[in-house]
């Protein structure tokens, strides 16, 4: 009787082909095959110099940045097998595989806009991503838009621990109800949405204006040197949620709400944060 072929039995040339046969952008397949048995690990493996140089690439063109928390000597590998292990298969409507294929078309569209770039000012070639990151805030003065995932983060009506104070809903919140309080999920226990990058291209610098941080002052800058992300932004303004709303600040906002008596009292930045729209918040 003719014994049954398995994935063992395949030679390891054809492993190989169907390795280079993954395209860098499906980060999600890479792990999956990585982790297929020892020898596509050994395939991965093979060149040490080399390897986080690959999955930075992935990770990157999968829309996926690093945060404080990496150090200096970031490890690509371990950033990609967390995303995918974790969230990899997630079914929430704004993570999982939906949102890198979300993010893989954003960095299509950034890669295409540096091209369009280099063809245009050829003294000013992009060299490398912080080169990149620097000057595509300067593409012929182009609004960029924030990341579609913030329509759908809210933050908790009081304050607690970082773990569970961003929230990811199921559906774009429009008004103040607690309709979704059912569907909301942890944004910390997501690494693929806190790790996407907050704007495509990514920028090392964003610039937050309108109701964030303190009144008076025009607009404040979050950084991320490698490209700032979701959790960069969401930290940033959690750390401002507490200060407190002057008395005109309080009246003007619950003018704007037209009388709605669901619509406060706004005490602080963060009573009018559970209200709003989160995009509707700040203005890039």
């Amino acid at each position: 009787m003719k014994s049954q072929s398995t994935f063992d039995d395949l030679p390891n040339e054809l492993i190989l082909v169907i390795k280079e046969l993954i395209e860098d952008t499906d980060l999600r397949t890479h792990v999956c095959f990585y982790h297929a048995c020892r020898r596509t690990a050994a395939l991965y493996d093979k060149d040490m110099k080399t390897q986080n140089a690959f999955w930075e690439r992935c990770c990157r063109l999968s829309g996926i940045g690093s945060l404080p928390e990496d150090g200096q000597d970031i490890c690509w590998k371990a950033i990609a097998f967390e995303c995918i292990s974790k969230d990899g298969f997630c079914t929430h409507p704004h993570c999982g595989v939906t949102l890198l294929e979300a993010n893989v078309l954003g960095m299509k569209y950034a890669l295409d806009l540096r091209v369009e770039w280099n063809e245009h000012h050829p003294e000013h070639h992009f060299r490398s991503w912080s080169d990149y990151m620097s000057v595509a805030d300067e593409l012929d003065k182009l609004r960029i838009p924030p990341h579609a995932l913030f329509k759908h983060i809210t933050f908790s009506p009081i304050r607690t621990g970082v773990e569970n104070d961003a929230r990811v809903c199921c559906v774009a919140r429009t008004s103040p109800s607690r309709d979704c309080q059912h569907s909301l999920c942890a944004l910390y226990l997501h690494p693929i949405a806190r790790r996407s990058f907050a704007t495509f291209p990514p920028l090392d610098t964003m610039w937050l204006a309108g109701y964030v941080g303190l009144e008076g002052r025009e607009y404040m800058n979050v950084e991320n040197a490698r490209g700032v992300t979701v959790w960069d932004i969401q930290t940033f303004i959690r750390n401002q949620l507490e200060y407190p709303i002057s008395d005109d600040s309080a009246f003007r906002y619950s003018h704007s709400t037209n009388g709605r008596e669901d619509a406060g009292p706004f005490e602080t930045y963060r009573d009018r944060f559970i209200w709003r729209l989160y995009e509707e918040a700040y203005e890039l």
